[in-house]
């Protein structure tokens, strides 16, 4: 029964499941795939001058857009300067990202974000079935589960086992704890919005002074003084003056990803601020170790290589498994041949 239900479940899905992995292998170098250029260490806790950064990103899109500027947190990162063209039916509607150097100011490279990541992310996460695909997702990860379990239970069997078998069973249990890992994790993450995010961030009035038309290294620095042991990541300016300004924070305590982050928004003109809060609640803390473990960020790169071989390891026992099904399938049809064949001589 267990063999059937393994073979059922491997040979209907498996091969689309190795493919929604893949597509997550390939998440996990993103940054590393985009980024064209390196820049020679330096001191990251000085910020640079990013008015001159914004001024060097101006003068390639002057064009009217929304600019969002990414900060470096290792040496040897550059500041990325994301622009948006308001036409929304422009070719450059597109983000555009400059990559630039935080010491000198010059435009090390330009590209044009690719709605090939966009696509790919929709399709791991939703299935590119849109705020629906998570019960998708959901079940795609009840399917990989189903696939796991089974193996896991036929390994224990005392078979005899050579050659692609060999293979298929001694690959399947070398890669067990990594995709169980994966598997976990993600089933965590495709559960509906707010069921890991506990209570509603806390957002906070902010005292602030600052004159009516401050330029970003103004209200990096006036960050830096008022949140001293925070971060800054990343600073959204704004498109008119009447605009508000969006920094993002890293305190630390929390891992260092998106969800986790600080939010503050600030007013320059009417001298407002508020500051948002990642909930504090078990469950957002439960959500932060669910995503650093289901993206390798615990362990650094060695994780994300491990998460990678792990995809690139179930690719493989998919084929395997397939080998073994079309050479059981030729042995099975080859016996009736063969009985009919000795009857007749018979």
């Amino acid at each position: 029964m267990r063999h059937k239900l393994h073979r059922v479940f491997a040979l209907w899905f498996g091969g689309f499941i190795a493919l929604w992995m893949s597509a997550g292998c390939v998440l996990l170098w993103k940054e590393s795939l985009q980024a064209p250029t390196h820049v020679p260490p330096q001191d990251i806790s000085i910020l640079p001058s990013l008015t001159s950064i914004v001024a060097a990103a101006h003068s390639r899109h002057p064009e009217p857009g929304s600019w969002r500027l990414k900060l470096p947190r290792r040496p040897g990162e550059a500041v990325q300067a994301v622009f948006v063209a308001d036409d929304l039916f422009a070719e450059a509607a597109e983000p555009i990202v400059l990559w630039i150097d935080p010491k000198t100011a010059k435009v090390l490279a330009e590209t044009q974000a690719s709605s090939f990541w966009q696509g790919l992310y929709r399709f791991h996460s939703r299935l590119l079935l849109g705020d629906s695909g998570s019960w998708a997702a959901l079940g795609c990860g009840l399917i990989l589960g189903n696939i796991l379990l089974s193996g896991a239970l036929l390994w224990r069997r005392r078979i005899r086992a050579t050659g692609v078998r060999t293979l298929h069973r001694r690959l399947g249990m070398g890669l067990l704890p990594l995709l169980a890992i994966s598997w976990i994790s993600g089933l965590l993450l495709s559960l509906p919005a707010g069921w890991l995010s506990g209570s509603s961030p806390q957002t906070a009035p902010v005292p602030v002074t600052l004159s009516p038309s401050p330029t970003v290294d103004e209200i990096a620095s006036w960050a830096k003084k008022r949140f001293p042991e925070l971060s800054l990541r990343e600073i959204a300016l704004p498109q008119a003056e009447d605009e508000t300004w969006e920094l993002t924070l890293h305190r630390p305590g929390n891992f260092d990803v998106e969800p986790v982050w600080v939010k503050v928004w600030v007013d320059a003109k009417r001298n407002q601020a508020q500051i948002q809060e990642p909930s504090a609640a078990w469950q957002m803390r439960l959500r932060q170790w669910v995503y650093i473990l289901h993206t390798g960020q615990i362990a650094g790169e060695l994780g994300q290589i491990a998460l990678s071989f792990a995809g690139i390891g179930f690719l493989l026992q998919a084929t395997f498994g397939l080998i073994l099904w079309l050479r059981r399938r030729k042995r099975l049809t080859s016996r009736p041949a063969a009985a009919d064949h000795k009857q007749q001589i018979a």
